[in-house]
């Protein structure tokens, strides 16, 4: 599988540096608003439509969709691009965004990759054979850090309804962590868990606010991802957990007290 991964990280550092040189034009404070959408929404179906190109001229096989179509039938190997994430982000300029992907055999989820452009990090995972960081192994924080030790990681919602939810459970765990800070990419924020630079992530969102891709990462690096009550998923969760498994039973136990 490595030396697929290689090509499939190749043909998405090409797009990446399509959104880099973007970017510099992006950070002009005089850009008109209806130019900076036109950008945006261009390098979105680029990113697309540069890794479809590359990974059907170096891997045929694999049949390359965007996120939203439906998988093909009878296909055995799938790659769906779950775009820029966040988009948001990446209209401003932020460096702090993703490309993930995600790869389905004969129609089940089986691996997934994310790149972050602007420091030339791929995080990729194969179900059953762990996560790597630029064809590096990865794990999850050591043994033994506990939630005081711990540097704990939460999205913000965007619905005003949620949060006070939010709030409740920031407030229930704060003092019990070593540190909390603030993402302003989920799903790097998760792969950074998955990697042992972060030892948690949490949020209360609305379901679909983070890319699957992340997710299978860091379990495959031995994180514990869960809603709230402890159930595993790789699905984005209105109430998600991902964290190592020494911190994971405090903090859980901490947010579903807060409800």
């Amino acid at each position: 599988m490595q030396p697929t991964m290689t090509l499939i990280w190749q043909a998405m550092r090409q797009a990446g540096r399509l959104l880099l040189r973007q970017a510099d034009i992006l950070t002009d404070p005089n850009l008109f608003i209806e130019k900076r959408e036109h950008m945006v929404n261009g390098a979105h179906q680029s990113v697309y439509q540069i890794i479809k190109q590359n990974l059907q001229a170096s891997l045929p096989k694999y049949v390359v969709i965007a996120e939203g179509e439906p998988l093909p039938a009878n296909t055995k190997d799938v790659w769906v691009i779950q775009g820029i994430d966040p988009l948001a982000n990446y209209a401003r300029a932020l460096p702090n965004y993703a490309i993930p992907m995600l790869w389905y055999l004969d129609g089940e989820l089986n691996g997934a990759t994310l790149y972050d452009p602007n420091l030339d990090e791929f995080f990729s995972a194969v179900i059953g054979q762990g996560a790597l960081l630029n064809q590096h192994r990865i794990r999850v924080a050591k043994r033994g850090r506990r939630l005081n030790e711990s540097i704990v990681v939460s999205r913000f919602p965007i619905r005003k309804e949620l949060v006070l939810q939010h709030l409740a459970g920031a407030q229930a765990i704060a003092p019990e962590v070593g540190s909390m800070t603030q993402s302003a990419c989920a799903s790097l924020s998760i792969a950074y868990v998955a990697c042992g630079r972060y030892d948690a992530y949490w949020h209360v969102a609305q379901t679909g606010i983070v890319p699957n891709a992340a997710l299978l990462i860091a379990k495959e690096a031995g994180a514990n991802v869960t809603n709230w009550k402890g159930k595993n998923t790789l699905q984005t969760e209105s109430e998600l957990i991902v964290a190592a498994p020494a911190c994971y039973p405090d903090l859980q136990k901490h947010l579903i007290r807060s409800k």
